[in-house]
């Protein structure tokens, strides 16, 4: 079972007018350490997950999506086309059972420094980062590919 744990939102970060939009990049697991109907059911929470935070008008959040095995792909960058719709279907894309066995995610998290610094970043928008996997995560190795961002918001879901 998946559980996503909505928290509330304190007055700095709580969307409105006056708040700017949310940068969220998924970093999602496609090797087959998770079975296929597994990974099916994560793309499925994925997308109820971005429609939820997802809103038409002011304060739009940003996505993009890494996936990642042996190697890492951004699928979306922050500075692509923004709606919902292509959002929901590059997830539904992504159920294949054309998957690698080995899992990399330092080369997930060079990716995701890469969109996250990049020339697409809004400087003034909270970085929120949400790692979809079913391995431990090394905290350790985040930190130094990452670098010492005290903006970015890091939630690993496994």
């Amino acid at each position: 079972m998946i559980t996503f744990r909505l928290f509330p939102l304190d007055a700095q970060t709580k969307p409105n007018c006056d708040n700017p939009p949310l940068d969220i990049c998924l970093v999602i697991d496609e090797t087959k350490s998770i079975k296929q109907e597994d990974l099916s059911k994560v793309l499925d929470a994925a997308k109820i997950l971005t429609s939820s935070l997802y809103r038409d008008g002011q304060n739009i959040p940003h996505f993009s999506v890494v996936s990642f095995a042996q190697d890492a792909e951004i699928r979306l960058h922050f500075n692509d086309e923004q709606n919902l719709g292509t959002l929901l279907s590059l997830l539904e894309s992504m159920k294949t059972d054309d998957r690698d066995t080995s899992a990399r995610i330092d080369n997930a998290l060079q990716k995701v420094n890469e969109v996250f610094s990049g020339s697409e970043n809004r400087p003034v928008s909270p970085k929120v980062m949400i790692i979809i996997t079913d391995g431990k995560s090394d905290e350790s190795q985040q930190q130094k590919l990452l670098g010492e961002s005290e903006s970015l918001i890091v939630s690993i879901i496994s």
